[in-house]
């Protein structure tokens, strides 16, 4: 019973590691590319500049 529970154990370790180790290869490389892509966007604007619309108002009415 003892040798099941330790077997048990190991075949369990060994199917997350299976599962675990190719799913994080694939999460960073979509990080990565995540991060890269991320770059190439910023460096296609200038700078933190924005873009908005105003509306002036003024009251020509002089008291």
């Amino acid at each position: 019973m003892i040798v099941g529970a330790i077997v048990g154990t190991l075949v369990f370790s060994v199917f997350f590691a299976v599962l675990l180790i190719p799913l994080g290869i694939l999460g960073f490389k979509a990080w990565r590319m995540m991060k890269s892509a991320q770059k190439q966007t910023m460096h296609g604007t200038e700078g933190d500049s924005i873009t908005a619309e105003y509306t002036v108002l003024s009251d020509n009415e002089k008291e």
